[in-house]
């Protein structure tokens, strides 16, 4: 897709995204999923999604070197991520009765990973903005911090980062972030109605499903942060 056509693109972007956020199964409902353009189109909304995404980190590019400048491997990342996501989703639904089938559930898959990509890079953009306005001279330090933070690694427990503990800037700053984390999870828990939808299975079988997929997910977050890290992918 050429500039040309991501530009063409952009109002029904922007409506469908204020129509995924605001109501998820309302609109996965009215997809047609029949039609041979429907994964083109969930297919390019991600695309689009990711584009933003990266366009919002591009005012950090160069602080800790940022993934932005990392564009054919944060494709590739994203790509292996979503796809092999929507493996698990499939399994988990047909373990319950669900046969909407792999290609179906991929459309859904494309539009509810674009919004939280969305969602996750305006937490990390409005957690930024923070340390920038309240604590201008740690932005460096701080982004190195959360990626450590992100992964869980010990490192956070650098003396270095002393700092970073003692600033009250910085803890609104984590604040801000973890209240579109939590956003973030809490929408993404009522988008999943939208797989119950097009799988036509009740709201229990549904709820055994997420938790299935949810317990699937784990192993698979953990090997993807492990290749993150291995490729030095900055995903904050």
């Amino acid at each position: 897709m050429n500039l040309n056509e991501m530009a063409s693109q952009a109002p029904l972007f922007i409506k469908n995204t204020v129509a995924i956020f605001s109501g998820p199964k309302r609109f996965i409902s009215a997809l047609r999923l029949e039609s041979s353009d429907a994964l083109r189109s969930a297919l390019i909304y991600y695309a689009l999604a990711i584009a933003v995404s990266l366009a919002l980190e591009l005012p950090f590019v160069g602080q800790t070197g940022g993934f932005s400048d990392q564009l054919p491997t944060v494709v590739l990342f994203f790509t292996v991520g979503i796809l092999l996501s929507n493996v698990l989703i499939t399994l988990a639904l047909y373990v319950v009765g669900g046969r909407s089938g792999y290609r179906n559930n991929l459309v859904v898959t494309c539009y509810i990973w674009g919004m939280s990509a969305l969602i996750w890079s305006t937490g990390a953009l409005m957690s930024k903005g923070v340390v920038i306005i309240q604590e201008p001279s740690l932005l460096p330090q701080y982004l190195e911090y959360m990626q450590l933070l992100l992964a869980k690694s010990e490192a956070i427990k650098d003396p270095q980062f002393e700092v970073i503990g003692q600033s009250v800037g910085v803890l609104q700053a984590i604040l801000v972030f973890a209240a579109f984390l939590v956003v973030l999870m809490v929408w993404f828990l009522f988008s999943w109605a939208g797989y119950r939808s097009i799988n036509i299975l009740s709201g229990q079988r549904s709820i055994v499903a997420l938790i299935i997929f949810l317990i699937c997910l784990y192993p698979l977050t953990k090997i993807m942060s492990a290749i993150q890290h291995a490729i030095g992918l900055m995903l904050f």
